[in-house]
């Protein structure tokens, strides 16, 4: 190679390198100086563990219409009390009197200062005007409503008052029936509301008085009632013999608030 030229090239490589120098020198000084990052820092946030248990269940709601009225399923739907612990809803063995239609009936009464009570909560459908029901009476009583009574009440309030009673009568040798009657009440005023539905029979410490009821139902039109069959008044039903107490079915309402009630009403 020439030396002039030679000389030219190591001349211009001195002068690339010195500019490649300078530029690297700038781009170091523009740079910022690099620092150490501060070392991460973590922290724990411990919550407290919370468990919701889930709501209690709600209550059942009352039937949405009178369930069991036959007494044929026993005891089911109904509430019974007796103050002297006898069981009111019974097979037709263990009846004085056969039961109006089926199996099963129901015996209120039958021993002296007795008070029994059945009842049912349900909700009266709006197209229900009449609550029918069958019933025996058969005593041998004195005929006065300071004496042996029954009745029917129906309440929505659970203040029962002689405005509540939908149906009441003196448990005597008048009023003894001999056999089966259709009763039929008008419960036009309860349509759609939840109530309480109660027979009730209240007796003193003398001359035996008994109330049996079967078929209870919810109807929409009055019908034609029945009259008892013919004989003699069945006044030789026995005092019940005393009976074990036994819890009762379930809440009943005052005795002595539904017993006045039946007697206010009585005494209208």
């Amino acid at each position: 190679m020439n030396p002039s030229w030679r000389r030219q090239v190591v001349a211009l490589m001195l002068a690339v390198g010195l500019v490649t120098l300078s530029v690297l020198a700038a781009l170091a000084q523009a740079a910022p100086a690099h620092t150490a990052e501060a070392p991460l820092q973590t922290s724990h946030l411990y919550l407290p563990i919370v468990i919701k248990s889930p709501p209690p269940p709600p209550p059942p709601p009352p039937p949405a219409a009178l369930v069991n009225g036959n007494f044929e399923s026993g005891a089911a739907g109904w509430v019974e009390y007796s103050e002297q612990g006898y069981v009111i809803i019974l097979e037709a063995q263990d009846l004085p009197i056969p039961p109006h239609s089926g199996n099963w009936a129901a015996w209120l009464g039958g021993a002296y200062d007795e008070a029994s009570l059945l009842g049912q909560v349900f909700t009266v459908p709006r197209t229900a005007t009449r609550l029918a029901y069958y019933l025996w009476i058969a005593s041998g009583d004195v005929c006065s409503a300071d004496y042996d009574i029954g009745g029917v009440t129906m309440d929505s309030d659970g203040d029962i008052t002689e405005d509540d009673v939908l149906d009441a009568y003196i448990l005597c040798s008048d009023t003894s029936t001999g056999g089966w009657v259709r009763r039929e009440v008008d419960i036009s005023r309860y349509a759609g509301q939840e109530v309480m539905l109660t027979f009730a029979a209240f007796t003193d410490s003398t001359l035996n008085s008994n109330m049996f009821i079967d078929d209870v139902s919810l109807t929409s039109a009055p019908q034609q009632l029945e009259t008892a069959s013919s004989g003699e008044p069945l006044f030789i039903v026995p005092a019940r013999p005393p009976s074990p107490p036994t819890s009762p079915h379930g809440v009943t309402p005052g005795l002595q608030e539904l017993r006045s009630g039946l007697q206010r009403a009585l005494n209208r």
